[in-house]
């Protein structure tokens, strides 16, 4: 296949700071720098001996101290810096739909601003075939008191298309955005909502060969972002290539063929999400592979923590029946042999196991299971009856609700429950994100559904 960008070695490094306290220089400041710069070149440099403090203290960009950054980002840096990318090098072909992923932090965006050539690279170089629009921040570049029709016409200019593609294109950009005959309002009157809805639709609709996202899938409503959703995947699937950074990791696996995952400015691996949904082995990682596979990758930076497999809570911390009769103490997930863990193939049955504590009398409660995805989309729910009728107070019982294989699709899910008195209905305790379980490479088993679902159940068929 012909690549469609090509990153070599490049690296980015950033002076440790105090992050930006003023936003442009004061009067003094400009006159001051502009006679130090004129100093230098008439002196060849010297004036460096006279005043190195002062030239020392203006570094050309800072980054923030609060980042989280690894001993490795220091190695090789002078003093006070360090390497927000390091020795990146990728590959991307042409049509390839890739998705870059890392928690906050790790280089993403720094990676796209330089591909988009709003900064410069402290080393190596990237090469791109065609025409590259970047969509980096939502509504970079719109004029406030300029009417929404004017704001399309220059951000369309600016990014290089003609008079003609720009009526062309006019009113399918007005029809996606919806804002109807509030497209000649000046923007400063737009809501922030209608204000992003202008400016995601003009970013879409221009013409390109290569068009880098960065986290911008969050704008207007419900319904909007699942309508940008579906034209992220049309421009994909038109065979231009798409480079996106999101934390929405079920939009990563909707979108995208590859993912990327960078960690503390380094690449850790480049694989096929197909691949690695289909337990490929690791072989078809590319150079540079981590020490997870993408798909647990993809589930680890989705919860943006740890993996929960188990939960404990003491006595303060322990959610009660609104009663306060009945306690939850734990929960965890129980495989087949009854050992802990949380992942999974889909060929496995998964266990979900709680221990209620019986804090006073009480003839029982309900328990109900929630299963969502890690976005907060509920899947489903199942509830079950736990008796308590014979406990006495202190006693602890353990209740186990069995999901058969196959029932989940390759992906990433979150567990929550709901405890409630017998005796009340309607009255109960919603505990969210308890558990985090992660279904991995598939095993041969045939499944009620396409990957892109997350639920593939097998039911009896007959006639």
């Amino acid at each position: 296949m012909t690549w469609a960008i090509q990153v070599e070695g490049l690296s980015k490094l950033y002076r440790l700071g105090r992050g930006h306290g003023q936003k442009f220089d004061n009067f003094y400041q400009v006159v001051t720098d502009a006679g130090l710069a004129l100093a230098e070149r008439l002196t060849g440099g010297r004036s460096r001996r006279i005043l190195p403090e002062r030239l020392a203290a203006r570094p050309g960009e800072i980054q923030s101290e609060h980042l989280v950054l690894s001993a490795a980002q220091f190695e090789g840096a002078p003093e006070g810096h360090f390497w927000a990318l390091k020795d990146i090098s990728l590959r991307i072909e042409e049509g390839q739909r890739v998705g870059i992923i890392g928690r906050n932090g790790s280089g993403k965006s720094t990676l796209l601003k330089i591909l988009s050539r709003i900064t410069r690279p402290t080393e190596g170089g990237f090469r791109f075939r065609g025409h590259l629009i970047s969509l980096l921040e939502v509504g970079t570049g719109f004029h406030p008191d300029l009417s929404g029709r004017e704001n399309i016409y220059i951000n369309a200019k600016i990014n290089g298309m003609t008079d003609a593609q720009v009526r062309r294109k006019f009113d399918e950009i007005v029809d996606f955005s919806e804002l109807g005959v509030q497209i000649d309002t000046p923007i400063k009157r737009y809501s922030s909502g209608m204000y992003m809805r202008l400016a995601f639709s003009v970013a879409a609709h221009l013409e390109s060969e290569i068009l880098v996202v960065d986290e911008v899938l969050a704008v207007g409503d419900a319904g909007f972002q699942r309508k940008c959703l579906d034209k992220m995947l049309e421009i994909g699937n038109s065979g231009r290539t798409l480079l996106f950074v999101s934390h929405d990791m079920d939009a990563v696996r909707k979108l995208c063929t590859t993912a990327v995952e960078i960690s503390h400015g380094r690449v850790l691996s480049q694989r096929r999400l197909e691949a690695a949904a289909a337990g490929a082995e690791a072989g078809d990682i590319q150079p540079g592979a981590g020490q997870q596979p993408v798909a647990a990758a993809i589930a680890d930076y989705s919860l943006d923590r740890r993996m929960r497999s188990e939960r404990e809570w003491d006595e303060a911390g322990a959610p009660r029946t609104p009663s306060g009769t009945v306690s939850v103490r734990r929960a965890w997930l129980e495989d087949a042999a009854g050992g802990v863990r949380g992942s999974y193939s889909p060929a496995e049955e998964v266990g979900v196991r709680l221990e209620l504590r019986a804090e006073a009398a009480s003839p029982g409660c309900r328990v109900r299971l929630e299963v969502a995805t890690v976005t907060g989309r509920s899947l489903f729910s199942t509830s079950g009856r736990v008796g308590l009728e014979d406990a006495q107070p202190g006693a602890s019982r353990v209740v186990r609700c069995r999901i058969p294989a196959p029932f989940f699709n390759p992906g990433a899910f979150r567990l929550g429950f709901a405890v409630a008195d017998e005796a009340r209905p309607g009255a109960e305790t919603v505990i969210r994100d308890v558990l985090d379980l992660v279904v991995a490479a598939p095993g041969e088993v045939e499944a009620g559904g396409g990957g892109d679902v997350p639920l593939a159940p097998v039911f009896d068929w007959s006639s």
